[in-house]
């Protein structure tokens, strides 16, 4: 499948991520930027170490026993430079730390972050509830080139900190008019709001209650402008100040009187009229915090559901729990390279090569991403994860189009289609002795899917295969 942009041609590889890694080793050794990997934690469907490495039933064997031997493949895979991320929940997270130890090496630890994903936390934790789950990152090598990680671009909360550009003992903050503008502005749409403010010397001052409960009249629904000529003279050594438009209407303030008075000269100040500080909520704090150079601690609305934007491009109840697509970008930021070769050996719905593309479109970049995904069966995917979800969201998201050529699926109503071109895999197994119509191994497999031209010789290809495939035999590497 292709789309508009000229880029790398990235990869969709079906079958067993153990039996894929070998594969990449043969072409990708040591050129790998980024690997992100969202592991399952259940012990249902990890694979082939997972069944015979441990005969019971223990969630924990069967993740790390799946684990190991694709971490040691993932590790050669990797540049000298290059950097893994591991999503993990928290049950499971110091185990497969551990497990990372001692694949990468304790000393390429990284940090594990903290990704806020669910403010309200699980409905179904009785004691303190969790929200959010547990990121873990590693170098292959934590010496070389410092992981090339983006160090000073906002690349997460740009937007929050640009409106709040000003500081002061307290924190933060954006100052705007006192006076109220817009829909119901005038002092009759809300009539507390309307009373005079004192200024001498850039400080305010307030009326007493006693004054402020005269300037309206509850009962008959007016305003007593006598009596406020009468404050107007009584406090005439002040400036006083009453919200007003440009052609003489009396507007209102926007908080009440009381309000006023708690605030006045911290968050309602004078400086040529009377303005207030605007401060960030608790959501845009949390965003703010994660903002700038990376931190253990990572934010934003959008981390709560990736749900949403898969119902928009396939349909809704196909796929349970997809990464939200805003964590996957902002992963992806973390490093320079911009023509950074990106795998993901659980792929899941695609997420990690939908951010990808995302990240090309907005800055030209020419990164490629990898994705290994096993063609899993469910009752909402009876042809299997990957024709049902992951090869049918990238082209959808690629080319606009349906494989049918339709494009009546949300998403593209609010997004450009966003190009690249795709190949898809699905690995088979070859026997090493004769195979089918007397073909064997050498006359099988393709070399120039390895990135290889066509050999003219056959004892060059035997050579070639001998050499390569052999790794691509089942086994623990020491």
């Amino acid at each position: 499948m292709g789309g508009g942009y000229n880029g790398p041609t990235h990869k969709l590889i079906i079958g067993d991520n153990f039996d894929a890694l070998n594969n990449l080793l043969i072409e990708y050794k040591g050129m790998v930027d980024v690997i992100y990997i969202d592991p399952p934690y259940g012990k249902d469907s990890m694979g082939q170490f997972a069944e015979t490495n441990y005969n019971n039933a223990l969630t924990r064997d069967n993740l790390l026993s799946m684990l190991y031997p694709r971490l040691v493949l993932a590790r050669k895979l990797l540049r000298e430079d290059g950097v893994i991320f591991c999503s993990i929940d928290d049950k499971n997270q110091a185990y497969v730390k551990c497990l990372f130890d001692e694949v990468f090496y304790e000393r390429n630890f990284i940090n594990t972050v903290f990704v806020l994903d669910n403010l309200k936390g699980k409905t179904n934790d009785n004691y303190i509830t969790s929200v959010g789950s547990k990121l873990i990152v590693y170098a292959k090598d934590k010496r070389e080139n410092q992981y090339g990680f983006n160090e000073a671009e906002n690349i997460f909360g740009s937007a929050v900190d640009e409106k709040y550009s000003e500081e002061d003992d307290i924190g933060v903050f954006s100052s705007t008019t006192f006076k109220k503008t817009g829909q119901s502005k005038y002092r009759e749409d809300r009539p507390y709001m309307f009373y005079p403010i004192l200024e001498k010397n850039g400080k305010l001052f307030s009326i007493t209650d006693e004054e402020f409960v005269k300037i309206y009249n509850k009962n008959d629904k007016t305003f007593d402008d006598e009596y406020i000529n009468q404050l107007r003279q009584k406090y005439s050594d002040f400036n006083f100040i009453l919200p007003t438009s440009d052609d003489g209407n009396f507007l209102r303030w926007t908080s009440s009187f009381n309000t006023f008075k708690l605030k006045m000269n911290r968050d309602i100040y004078y400086d040529n009229g009377v303005k207030q500080k605007n401060r960030p909520g608790p959501q845009e704090m949390l965003q703010m915090y994660a903002s700038g150079t990376p931190k253990s601690f990572m934010y934003k609305p959008s981390y709560a559901n990736g749900t949403d934007t898969l119902n928009e491009i396939i349909g809704k109840d196909v796929f349970d729990f997809p990464k939200p697509l805003d964590l996957l970008i902002d992963i992806i930021k973390l490093v320079k390279n911009k023509k950074a070769i990106i795998v993901d050996f659980f792929a899941g719905s695609g997420t990690t090569g939908h951010a990808t593309l995302n990240i090309n479109k907005e800055d030209g970049g020419d990164r490629q991403f990898i994705l290994c995904q096993l063609n899993e069966t469910t009752s909402t995917t009876p042809n299997g994860i990957v024709y049902d979800v992951t090869s049918k969201r990238l082209k959808r998201v690629m080319t606009g189009e349906c494989y049918d050529g339709t494009n009546d699926f949300e998403w593209i109503q609010k997004n450009e289609p966003l190009g690249g071109s795709l190949d898809v895999y699905e690995l088979s197994e070859v026997a090493n002795n004769e195979y089918k119509s007397g073909q064997s191994a050498f006359d099988v497999i393709d070399e120039t899917l390895y990135g290889k031209e066509k050999f003219t010789s056959l004892l060059d290809k035997i050579d070639w295969v001998c050499s390569n495939f052999e790794h691509c035999q089942k086994g623990l590497d020491e």
